[in-house]
């Protein structure tokens, strides 16, 4: 009978030896099912982070878009006007009707009498304002 309770003895810890084996798999399993999942919950995170802040970007650059395109600039330059008070002399070469026409707008201008000419263009007596010799 000794022999059948070392035998008993035997199968049981043989069975429990099993048991703990395929109960150590099965828990092995179920954990590293956990680890999967939140690896995948993380990387899902991850990912939707990326995304998001993809999108924010794309709605920061399309907004400075916009508000580059809306800008407008108002460009004001001020050109300084040179003025000289010196009288410009030239070289000009007037005929003698021409001579004749300035001489009058001389004296017209200083209050004289005006030098007549005659109609076919002859030239005249030029006569000195009053004062003047």
């Amino acid at each position: 009978m000794k022999a059948y309770l070392y035998l008993g003895a035997a199968l049981v810890s043989i069975g429990m030896i099993i048991g703990a084996f395929f109960f150590g798999i099965s828990t092995g399993v179920s954990r590293e099912k956990a680890r999967e999942l939140a690896a995948l919950e993380k990387s899902a995170a991850d990912q939707a982070k990326k995304v998001e802040t993809a999108q924010s970007g794309d709605l920061k650059a399309a907004a400075a878009d916009v508000q580059r395109e809306t800008t407008t600039r108002e460009i004001i330059r001020e050109v300084p006007k040179i003025i000289q008070g010196s009288t410009v002399y030239r070289n000009v070469c007037v005929d003698a009707d021409g001579v004749r026409l300035l001489q009058r707008a001389v004296a017209a201008a200083n209050g004289g009498v005006a030098p007549t000419g005659g109609p076919d263009g002859e030239a005249g007596n030029v006569q000195q304002p009053a004062g003047e010799h």
